[in-house]
């Protein structure tokens, strides 16, 4: 032969020669995302949903998702076939190996579950030394109460901007600078200038900074809240995830508990000069106990959940180099490893298109209005109950000594009964249990704050009302989170759930003290009527979006299904 052989239609080179290897590609998000949702072709190899690896050798229906092209056809708000998920297909199903489930995974978050009490303990304990503070930093109940829900109105901002930083850096990253903030915010608190301690050169520098730490605590609380809950629907066992997420209510609620059982010792021990002088400081100081022990632990988590393999995709390379580094920091200190949380997050920031957290708010528009409402009798009755029932209990004549004991007393009570809400959402779905909570609330909201109004002055009426049945009452939205996660895809879920529940706090919850202090004059038993008309726009709103989801107008789940 002349020259080489061209019978295959194509060039061979010498053997000498070598051939290079095509250059490896990274797939981006875009291109991940279709082929995580899509319909695996004969010749590759199908992705196993987390639901079948946890069946633990039990034969698991795996269904195949329906074709997704890319990340924004997946928050349209088209038609879709209910039952079917994007993310995770297959049925839910408690097996023998559940309650082994539920320590071990205990065991993995328990740094997450130490943070979020951190969080409440803080609200806790500005609610009840409210008085304390009042007469330390502002001119009336009224400013003290709205200074509270400043908090709770930067919580939406917190989240979404945290939120997306933490879609495309990680949970846990976000999650460690948020407990920075918290701690930071709840420590400064306690150690202010006051009115009391220096006059008025105290309250024109002690005023503002208290202020100012509010602030920092609501932007801290906001991506808490969401980084939390979006980081245990994804960590967790899909049959496991009811009680797994029901976790945030039992520790925000002994973390209400703690506070007011510290204020009413407190209240017991000290005389009301003293109280008003240095004791109310000392539960804003004391955090600074846990919260260093948290700090010193946050490193324990592993971000091994279905966002990851987002993030693995489309930074590989950059993937390795950050795994070798956070092995070799795991011996330095806590600090060196959140100001390299720190710099990421603000290389990532400055980067970001600005209108880009608020574009993922408006393809998912619906979505978050019907959250926002569903969630209006969990959230009014959350912050109205425990938080501002003493308050409430005291304007009405009767003892706010007394009622501080009733809500310390209904926190343990939800302590007790949360995680037997979060096993009764496994076997039922989150949907259904919070339309059974949502209905109780329109029925029993206004008579029981009613009641509590009326027998203010009665303390059996007040333990209770207060105590007893506004704790069972509360136990029953254990699992809320879950239900704000269910609704978004992994790539937006962080944004998404952090403004959506954030949200509903702020105008629902974090409000509704101030709310009730401007109007109880008024509209005598506010409350009482606040809670109705809650639970009414709630029950609504939560058998529409039950609607919605059978009627396969809206995707309502993209971790389990069958939420109803």
């Amino acid at each position: 032969m002349d020259g080489p052989s061209e019978a295959s239609g194509a060039l061979l080179p010498p053997a000498s020669q070598t051939v290079d290897e095509p250059p490896k590609t990274v797939k981006t998000t875009e291109q991940l995302w279709a082929d995580y949702g899509s319909v695996p072709e004969p010749t590759k190899p199908e992705y196993v949903c987390r639901s079948c690896v946890e069946m633990d050798g039990e034969e698991a229906s795996h269904l195949t998702a329906s074709p997704a092209s890319d990340d924004s056809s997946l928050e349209d708000e088209g038609p879709y076939e209910p039952g079917r998920d994007e993310l995770c297909p297959a049925p839910v199903e408690l097996s023998s190996h559940y309650w082994d489930n539920v320590t071990t995974t205990y065991m993995q978050i328990w740094p997450l579950l130490v943070g979020n009490l951190l969080e409440w303990y803080e609200f806790g304990v500005f609610a009840y030394v409210e008085p304390q503070i009042t007469e330390n930093f502002f001119p009336s109940e009224a400013i003290t109460w709205l200074v509270f829900s400043l908090s709770l109105i930067m919580r939406p901002l917190g989240g979404i901007i945290a939120g997306k930083l933490s879609d495309h850096l990680g949970r846990k990253t976000i999650l460690v600078l948020a407990m920075w903030g918290m701690t930071i915010s709840t420590i400064g608190q306690g150690l202010l200038p006051s009115d009391k301690t220096g006059g008025i050169w105290g309250l024109s520098v002690g005023m503002p900074l208290m202020i100012v730490l509010r602030i920092i605590q609501g932007l801290s609380a906001g991506a808490g809240i969401g980084g939390i809950s979006t980081f245990l629907s994804e960590h967790s066992k899909r049959q496991n995830l009811g009680i797994t997420v029901s976790w945030i209510h039992v520790s925000s609620n002994f973390a209400n508990a703690l506070a007011g059982g510290q204020v009413m010792l407190l209240t017991l021990w000290l005389s009301d000069d003293a109280m008003a002088l240095y004791g109310w400081r000392i539960p804003f100081v004391i955090a600074a106990i846990p919260a260093a022990w948290l700090l010193g632990n946050i490193d324990r988590l592993h971000e091994e959940d279905e966002h990851k393999h987002l993030i693995d995709a489309n930074e590989e390379g950059q993937k390795e180099e950050e795994t070798i580094n956070k092995e070799d920091s795991s011996f330095g200190s806590a600090w060196e490893n959140t100001k390299k949380d720190f710099m990421k997050a603000k290389d990532v920031f400055m980067t970001m298109d600005p209108d880009g957290p608020w574009n993922v708010v408006k393809r998912n528009k619906t979505k978050i209005t019907m959250l926002i409402l569903a969630l209006a009798p969990k959230v009014s009755i959350r912050y109205m109950a425990p938080i501002y029932g003493p308050t409430y209990v005291d304007d009405e004549g009767g003892s706010g000594e007394v009622g501080l004991g009733a809500s310390v007393l209904s926190q343990f009570i939800v302590f007790l009964l949360a995680l037997g809400v979060g096993w009764l959402t496994d076997l039922y779905g989150v949907g259904r249990v919070l339309i059974w909570n949502n209905i109780l609330v329109l029925a029993l909201g206004f008579p029981l704050f009613y009641l509590l109004g009326v027998h203010a002055e009665n303390s059996l009426w007040v333990i209770m009302l207060l105590g007893v049945a506004f704790g069972i009452l509360q136990s029953l939205v254990s699992t809320s989170y879950l239900y704000v996660a269910e609704m978004f895809i992994t790539s937006t879920r962080g944004a998404t759930t952090g403004f959506a529940y954030n949200t509903a706090s702020a105008i629902w919850g974090g409000l509704a003290p101030f709310y009730a202090t401007m109007l109880k004059g008024q509209i005598q038993y506010f409350p009482a009527w606040y809670a109705g008309f809650c639970g009414l726009i709630g029950t609504v709103v939560i058998f529409w979006n039950r609607n919605e989801h059978f009627a396969g107008r809206i995707r309502q789940v993209h971790i389990r299904r069958d939420p109803y």
